[in-house]
């Protein structure tokens, strides 16, 4: 570039850059893990609300699962926790992969062999080939009283066609009749 005399500058990025060396590369920068994108979004919703959550990796859990119980019920002072899936490979461009992995409803927040065995669930359900001590497990307070609850898509799933497709549930109260897979 230099000896063609294009114009150098450094810039500080301050950690926001992407390697681009695989496929999942571009998708990750973007949206990251769930745990990652809900964070992100929770910003620019104005008439929506995603609840506060906790996250942290399966490392972090098989190092000292005890501080995370600890963070977690420090971080919450509800009754009903739910414990979500956050995988590396839970949604990419080649593939969607929503209701794959495990979440656990309902988890009373007090007892720390649920919110255990909860968690434990979760990491199960992770693939063994994939970098599994990266993946993440995400934990926020249970919804209680829902409307309405559903997803959107923005493309078909069955032929990828860039349409919004919104599958919602608006008679059960179920959080989880659509998004389970």
């Amino acid at each position: 570039l230099i000896s063609n005399n294009f114009s150098i500058d450094g810039i500080d990025i301050n950690k926001q850059w992407a390697e681009l060396n695989n496929s999942n590369d571009l998708t990750n920068f973007i949206f990251g893990t769930k745990a990652q994108t809900l964070k992100k979004l929770s910003k620019f919703l104005k008439k929506s609300k995603i609840q506060n959550q906790y996250c942290f990796t399966v490392k972090n859990w098989s190092d000292n699962p005890e501080k995370v119980i600890k963070n977690i019920k420090e971080s919450f002072k509800v009754e009903q926790l739910v414990i979500r899936s956050s995988s590396n490979s839970e949604d990419t461009f080649e593939s969607a992969n929503a209701g794959k992995y495990k979440s656990v409803l309902n988890v009373k927040a007090h007892l720390d062999i649920e919110i255990k065995n909860a968690i434990q669930e979760v990491i199960d359900s992770y693939e063994k080939n994939n970098d599994k001590y990266q993946n993440q497990v995400l934990v926020q307070p249970m919804v209680l009283d829902t409307k309405i609850s559903g997803v959107v898509f923005t493309h078909t799933l069955s032929r990828g066609s860039p349409y919004y497709v919104i599958n919602y549930d608006d008679e059960t109260g179920s959080t989880d009749s659509i998004t389970s897979g």
